[in-house]
Parts: structure tokens; sequence; C-alpha cells
């Protein structure tokens, strides 16, 4: 193209040469000028005006009358590119020694510079004119120098295919970012300039992410450009600054779908229904659970991608979070932008799911992305959890936490603590009318106080560190996010394993097994269990199979657990009388999170054996918090302690460590087994649906605590506890035996019945060794199950801890028991040892036989005075004498047999005494009568009522209850006083009647 005499110019042959290649234009030379020479003249700056004035001429298409000139960015963008050929051919040429020397060579890279600055400036007014003239600027006049070429219409940023260019290093639709062009063009930008030419571009970038799936190029380049851009500031600032950064609409879904970062946090395998037409699934998806249920190189190929693919969101958005918060300008903006996503979902963990909240996918994928800056401040030591302070929760402005239930402490105690420590640490004090609530003790305070914006010092310095702020923010979202995900990985699961038709693939998925059916596709499946099927499939992928994100949930966690006991004096014992109130303050969610979370890793421990933590703190925070509803008010999350508690000690991986734990400690061994046997036996959980299951888990872990000589000990030497606790679990199994076990063992036949028979030898295995029969059918199952493990437990103990087994006012309430159960069980094995009927129920039936066979052997054992014996023969209600014969014809083969005949001509013994006693006793006066049970009394003691009860009777009663039965006011057993004169009469009295004989 040629331009003609414009202006004057003065230039050698070279300069002219390198404009004419930049440029793609041919300069008409004016020799009478040529030859014009003025030291005075700055040549760069003449060269520079002269570009100036071509790159006018180029670019308004006057060029000789030419109207078919290239469109402008195009353009430009080739004169960068051949302006850095420019430079790089000049370094060569220097290298080379071609003629050319240093000041040459300098001389004539400062105009290759100087037309880069040119067209940078020159690309960056066409891109503001273009925007303007998009947006139908009334007040923009545009210049007559711009070409657009129909340029008015476009509907994607010029800036798009140069940012993907550039990040992904190749062309990219036609477009091939020169080396330094976006650099240059940031940095030469002023900022109300880049702001109109980057917001469609951050518009476009989350455009570009249509397809809210976990799939190759979906995300990639969008996310590599966002990296790309965040990392300067100055388009750090235009991102913050966006209409769209925190949009301002009233529901989570469409905060989601709006906000810039929100379309990146979508992109998951999690399905969210309501982004679907009529609830399809989306292809991917479907192809997704597929191959997850394929025993072929399928499934592993397709788990790498997922992780991959995984990794690279998760990743690009750690960095495009953390270039944010490294910037002091747009730090703040991030903290409102997570804090508006909690606040527009707030709901979101609640049982009914408000249907306008956020995704699970962007949940879980912003769970991930906060525990990757997390471990920016979590080291191995934990050296930075000082910088915790749980005073943050209720002093700023983007935590919400007046509508989460504390660990302890209700809402004026909240408001009060506040108060008053705004009022110690200098800060502003509360308003008249946020006082005026605090009195009253009104909800309204407690909300008055949190909306103050911002806790600061007597200096005036904001309190609070970035790690002390991230830390909370990330619990929160976590709550949101991860734990309520796997809350629905669990429910899902449960419901699946109803289904017997899919129950053999879900084990052989969740345990690495091989399938049952290598293709199967679950198309025979009703619709609503193939959602489920295919639902569960994604979280799997999403949740299961992402060990690094387990990982650093369970880190992140374990730095919770420090930073709880911290605040009540440390991993000591015992606790403060009285609650400190900066944990009673605390959100009981941060507590109930992470056991929830160890909960679910242990669950599915067979897939995530490398996941599993170390648990020495997680230990000593259960034991010193189970048995503490001071401390904890929430007896559901105590609970949830002792079946974590449970699947720890009884996981194979961990169990070796945890035992170590166990026996090493010494908060273990003096606490663990008290609060044990205490949280059993107290009344707390008595009205709990999930009572069974609760004190299943207790005998569980005492099971393998009585492996153990110095926990063993513990219920030896405070025989007290043990009594109360022994009582609970032998009451609890007399009202099973009265009201349900005859249904129990009838329900459960069918259920056993479809145990195939190869799979009959190990379960009967199982129960042999481990004697855990458990289903999954409510009350059923919960009940053989509990009942198998508290006779194994009691078949341990009454081996190692014999004593309170013997004690006058627990002998006979154990006797009953084990009569009951011996009645019981023979008879129920009548009922199936005859042809046709199931041999398997019979087979659980001579199990329990042998373990109640065991226990009375043992305590026989210890029995040197009889004691046992003469309690058995005075059971008239469930003792005969063939119910021995009957029992050693049953276990025939039983090495404990012998001794458990011997025991029944003991107790004929002790029978045929008793009725000679009784008869030489004759009519017994009222007096010495314990007017309870209306029998000879051995021991009285005097009431506050006045009565005279017999001791074993009375305190028999007060491991029930703690009332004086005659008048029902509180009775200890402190407080009894021995009839030391009754006792008296009732001794010369027996021997009075003795002496006639």
């Amino acid at each position: 193209m040629v331009l003609g005499k414009r202006r004057r110019f003065i230039c050698d042959e070279e300069e002219y040469n390198i404009m004419r290649k930049i440029f793609k234009v041919t300069l008409e030379k004016d020799s009478t000028l040529e030859e014009e020479s003025d030291e005075n003249v700055d040549k760069h700056k003449l060269c520079r005006d002269y570009m100036v004035e071509v790159l006018k001429d180029r670019l308004s298409g006057l060029c000789d009358g030419n109207s078919e000139a290239e469109q402008p960015l195009p353009y430009l963008i080739g004169c960068y590119l051949r302006a850095n050929g420019e430079e790089e051919e000049n370094q060569i040429k220097l290298a080379i020694g071609m003629g050319f020397n240093y000041t040459q060579c300098c001389a004539l890279n400062t105009i290759s510079r100087q037309a880069k600055e040119l067209i940078v400036s020159h690309s960056l007014m066409h891109l503001v004119d273009s925007v303007r003239l998009h947006n139908r600027d009334k007040d923009y006049d545009a210049s007559l120098f711009l070409k657009t070429h129909g340029e008015t219409n476009f509907r994607e940023s010029y800036l798009l295919p140069l940012l993907y260019s550039k990040v992904c290093g190749k062309p990219f639709g036609g477009f091939h970012c020169p080396q330094g062009f976006l650099e240059q063009f940031i940095k030469d930008s002023d900022y109300d300039s880049l702001k109109l030419v980057l917001t469609p571009l951050y518009h476009d970038l989350r455009s570009k992410v249509a397809v809210e799936d976990l799939r190759p190029g979906n995300f990639e380049e969008p996310l590599k450009g966002l990296t790309y851009l965040v990392k300067t500031p100055i388009c750090a600032k235009v991102l913050v600054n966006h209409p769209r950064w925190i949009p301002k609409v009233t529901d989570g879904i469409e905060f989601e779908r709006l906000s810039i970062l929100g379309g990146f946090f979508n992109v998951s395998l999690i399905p969210d229904e309501r982004l679907s037409e009529k609830n399809e699934w989306c292809p991917r998806k479907v192809i997704s659970c597929r191959l997850l249920t394929r025993r072929t190189n399928a499934k592993s190929s397709f788990s790498k991608e997922v992780r991959a693919l995984t990794k690279i969101l998760h990743d690009g958005l750690e960095e495009v979070l953390l270039s944010l918060l490294r910037n002091c300008e747009t730090q703040e903006n991030v903290f409102e932008y997570l804090s508006e996503i909690i606040r527009q979902n707030s709901s979101v963990t609640n049982i009914q799911v408000d249907p306008n909240c956020g995704s699970s996918g962007m949940f879980v994928n912003l769970s991930a992305v906060m525990l990757l800056l997390c471990k920016k401040f979590i080291d191995k030591d934990l050296t930075k959890r000082s910088e915790i302070d749980g005073t943050y929760l209720f002093c700023n402005p983007h935590l919400d936490v007046s509508d989460l239930t504390t660990v302890h402490a209700s809402s004026k105690e909240v408001v009060a603590w506040i108060s008053e420590f705004r009022k110690s640490d200098g800060s502003d004090l509360l308003s008249n009318s946020s006082e005026e609530a605090t009195s009253s003790g009104s909800n309204v305070g407690l909300v008055s106080v949190l909306s103050t914006e911002k806790l600061t010092n007597s200096r005036g310095k904001t309190r609070y560190t970035i790690g002390c702020k991230f830390f909370f923010m990330t619990a929160r979202v976590l709550h949101m996010g991860l734990v309520k995900s796997l809350s629905e990985l669990l429910h899902l699961h449960r419901k699946l394993a109803l289904n017997k038709n899919i129950l053999p693939t879900l084990n052989a998925l969740l345990g690495n097994a091989p399938f049952p059916q290598p293709e199967q596709d679950m198309e025979h499946l009703p619709f609503g269990v193939k959602k489920d099927w295919q639902k569960f499939c994604c979280y799997l992928s999403q949740i299961l199979q992402d060990k690094a994100l387990l990982k650093d949930a369970l880190s992140f966690y374990r730095l919770m657990v420090v930073w709880l006991v911290s605040l009540v004096g440390g991993f000591k014992m015992p606790l403060p009388s009285s609650c400190p109130i900066e944990f009673a303050c605390v959100p009981e969610h941060l507590v109930e999170d992470a056991i929830e979370v160890l909960i679910a890793v242990f669950t599915y421990s067979e897939s995530l054996a490398d996941v599993i933590p170390e648990m020495d703190e997680f230990l000593k925070f259960i034991i010193m918090f189970v048995a503490s509803p001071n401390y904890i008010r929430n007896s559901y999350i105590r609970q949830r302690m002792v079946e974590l508690l449970d699947l720890c000690i009884r996981n194979r991986r961990c169990s070796s460590s945890a035992i170590t734990i166990l026996e090493g400690s010494q908060l273990c061994v003096e606490f663990l087994v008290r609060n044990l046997l205490e949280l059993y036996a107290g009344k707390e959980f008595i009205g709990s649906p999930n009572k069974l299951q609760f004190r299943k888990s207790i005998l569980e872990v005492l099971d393998c605590l009585w492996e153990i000589p110095s926990h063993r000990e513990i219920a030896e030497e405070d025989t007290g506890f043990y009594v109360v606790f022994l009582n609970a679990v032998i009451s609890e199994n007399i009202k099973l035996l009265d009201n349900d076990f005859h249904r129990i063992l009838e329900e459960t036949e069918d259920e056993m019945s479809s145990i195939e028979d190869m799979e009959l030898v190990r379960f009967l295995q199982m129960q042999e060794s481990a004697l855990i029969f458990q289903f999954d059918k409510g009350m059923i199952g919960g009940s053989i199950s509990y009942v198998i493990a508290s006779v194994a437990m009691l078949a341990f103990t009454s081996k190692q801890i014999i004593v309170p087994f013997l004690l006058p006012h627990m002998v006979d309430i154990v006797v009953t028991m084990l009569n009951c159960f011996l009645l019981h069980l023979l008879s129920l094995h009548k009922r199936y040892c005859i042809p046709g009927r199931s041999m398997k129920c019979a087979h659980c039936v001579v199990i329990l036989l042998k373990q109640i066979v065991s226990i009375y052997v043992h305590l026989a054992r210890g029995d040197s005075e009889e004691i046992f014996a003469a309690a058995i023969s005075k059971n008239s209600q469930s003792y005969n004498e063939q119910m021995f014969i009957d029992v050693a014809r049953v276990l025939h083969e039983d090495s404990l047999v012998p001794e458990f005949i011997e025991l029944g001509t003991r107790v004929n013994d002790a029978a045929l005494k008793a009725i000679e006693t009784e008869t030489s006793l004759g009519e017994i006066p009222n007096e010495f009568l314990d007017p309870i049970e209306f029998k000879l009394m051995a021991d009285p003691v005097i009431l506050p009522s006045t009565k005279s009860v017999d001791r074993a009777v009375i305190q028999r009663h007060l491991l029930n209850y703690n009332t004086d039965p005659f008048n029902g006011l509180p009775l200890t057993q402190e407080i009894l006083i021995p009839n030391v004169e009754l006792k008296a009469k009732i001794e010369r009295f027996i021997i009075s009647k003795q002496s006639q004989e």
C-alpha cells in the first residue's frame, strides 16, 4: 500500500525500511525534503510523529481510495508481530557482525519499540471505541481515523482470541498473540479504558464455560485466561468491580449462574436437576456413570481423566483467588464474594433444601479451592493456630452466625460475652438500642451485636489476620459444600443398599471387587432408582475418588480440633467445671462437621485406605467431650463421636495405631472407659430413636478396650461405674427378651434365607469370630445386632471382671437375664431345628446359647461362696432343672458343657438347701420382710422416710431411680442408715429357728 507525502520526515534507509516492513506501506519520498537537515531536530520524535500519521492514514482507509483495507485489530496485531521480528533480526545481525554496530542496532530497535507503543495505544483506542459503539454511547463521537467495518454489532471481545492464543501458546481463532503485546497493552492502559475493554472480556470468559460439566475443552482456556489476567493488579481491580462480580440477585442459583466465577465453580460431574430440562441427565453424566460401573480399563481411564480435569479446575481457581487475595486492593472483594455466596445459600444445609440455592457441584468445588488456599497456613505442627480468634465469628461483616446453634451458649450469653469483649479490647461500644436488646435477652440483641462491620482494637488496626478470616470462611463453606455432599452420598448409599438388584454392584464399586455384571447399564431399574444410582456414581467420582480433597479436609479439621481444645486449656482432663465462654459460643457445626467427615472416610475405608489420618488428636478430642453435655449440649453429636470411635477401632487399617494411642495415652487410660460407661448408663439417650445402635457402638468399643489391661483395671478398681453400666446392659436385654426377641428372629428368617449357600459359610464364620449380626431393617436389625453385641461383651467381661456380677444387688437381675435367655433360646432352637425350616436362624440361636453358657461358667468359676448358684435356684419364674439338661444336649460338643452341667448340680443342691431353710424358718414376722419384695432381709437399712428395707433391694432400685420408693424424695446410697438393731433381731430369729431342728 502506498501512502502519499503527508509531512516532512528525516530518516536513513534502514529506518525507512523498518517502518515500511512494520506497517506494510510504501512511503513516497520528497527528494527536496530529504536533503534538508537540521541537527536540532529530534529524529526519533519526527519518526514517531510520522508513524502516527502513517497509522492514521492506514487505519482510516485513506489509502489511495482503497476501501478494502484489512480490519484494524488484525492489522495492528500483525504490525506488532512484524516489529518483534525486526528487533529479533537486528539482534541476529549484530551477533554475526554484518557491518552492523551496537549504536545502529539501538537506533533501529528504538524505532521498533516506538512503533509497538503506537500499535498498542491505537489497539486500545480501537477496542475502547468498539465497546462504546456497541453500547450506543450517546456522548461518544467516533474518531475519524478509526474504521470499524461493521464491528458495531460485535458480541465477543476482540481480546478473547488473543488471550486464548497467549495462554495456550498457539494461534487461536485466526489470531496469534505476539510476544509482549498483552503485557504492554495492560501496562500502557489507564484504568478507565481498561475497564471498558476487559468488562466484556470477563463476561466472554464466563460465557465460554457453556456446559456445567467436567469435560475436556470446556473450561481450560477460559480459566487459563482468567488466571493470566488477575495476576496483574489493574486487571484484578477491573474484575472485582465488574457488575457480575457480585450480581444483584436474590437467590443462590441465580448468583451462581450470573457471577463471573460462578460458571467456573459450577463445572462438575455432580448433576443439578434444576439446570436440566425435563429432569433429564446430561448425556456426559450418564456416560460417566456407565463407565464407573464397568470392570474394563475404561473405568480406570475415565477416573484418571476426571481426576486430571478436577485438578486443573481446582488449581486454576485457587490461583485466581490467591492472586486476588495477595492484592491489597482486591483482597476485601474476595471476602465479600464468599460472604455473598454464603448469604445467598444459607438454607442449603437445611433438611429440606431451598430449590433456589446453588448447586452441590459448585459448593464441592468451592470447598476444594478453599482447602487448597488454607494449606498456605496449615503446617504439620499447626504453628499458626494461635492466629485463629473465635471472636471473629461475631465481629465481622462477612459471616452472619446469628442463626447458628452454638455448642452450649444461649444467644443471651453470646451477646453478653461479645459486649464485654469489646469493652475490654478498647473497641467501639454497642449502641443504646443494642444494649437495650441485650439486657432483655432477645434475639434482636444478638443480631445487633453481630451487625458491626469491623472490630478494631484501641489503636484502630484490624485485629484479625487473613488466615483467621479464611479459616472460618472455609469452615462455613465446607459445612455447606463437602459435608453436605458427603451426607447426601451416605443417604443415597443407604437407599440403594435396600435394592437387592443393585446391592452386589454397589458393594463391588466401593470395594474394588469384580463386578457381577461387567457391562451392566442398570437399564432394567426403575427410573427413580436409576437416577439415584447415576447420582451416587457422580458423587463417588467427584468426591470419594478425590483423595487429595479428603486429605486436605482432614488436615483442616485436625487444625479445627486442636484449636477447639486450646479453648478449654489443651488436651487434659478433667475439664474445667464450667464451660469457657469462648468454647461455648462456637457454632456446633464446627464440631459436627469434623466428626461427619471422619465417619464418611471410615465408612468407605476400603477405597480410602491411604486417606485415613493420624487419629491422635481426634481420639483425644472424642474422649474429652463424648460424655460432657456441659460442653457439647447436642447429644446427637456425642452419639456420632461414639460411632466414629467404634469405626476407628474396628477398622483394620487404623486399629493398630488407634490401639497404640489408647494404650499409651494417659488421658485415654484414665477417662475413656469411665466416660463410655457413664454415657451408656445415662438417661440422656433413653428416648433417642438410635439408642440401640448408639449403645451397640459403645459395647463394641468396650469390647476392644477390655483387651487392654490398663483399661480393664479401671472397671475392676472402680466397680461403682461398672455396676451401673452392667445394670443398664442387663435391663436392656431383659426388655428386648420380653418384647421383641421372638418377633426379631421370626422376621429375620426371611432376610437370612436370601443369603446364598456359598455366602453362608463366610457368614457363619463371621458370627463365630466377631459375633456381629447386623441387618438394615430398622429396629429389627438394630435389636438383634445389639443383643449379640451385648451378650458377647458380657461373655468376655464375666471372665475378667467377676465381682460386679455377684454383688448382692446385682446377682438376681443377672440370673434373671441369663435364665430368660436360656428359656427363649431353647424354645427358638426347637422351632428352627425341624425339617424344612431355615438352619441359619438356628445357627444364630446356637451362637447365642454358647455365649450365655460361657457367662454361666465364668461366674460359676469365681463363685466360691455359692452366691451365684443360690440366686439361680431362687429364681422361680425362669429356673427349672430341665433347662440345664436341654442346653447340654444342644451344645453337647462344646468344651464348656461339663462345667455347665456341674453348675446345674450345684444349683440343684442350692435349691434343696433353700427349701430346707425356708421350711425351718416357718412363718417369718412381717417386720423382718422387705416391704418391696417381701423377702427376708439380710442387711436392713433405714430410709429417710423411716422405712426399713433390704440394702440389696434398695441399691438395685437406685440403679434405675434416684428417689425414695415410698415418698418420691431424692435418695442416694450415702444417706442410707444401717438398721443394726433390726439386723440383730433377724439373726437371732434365724438362729433360734435353726436350733429347734
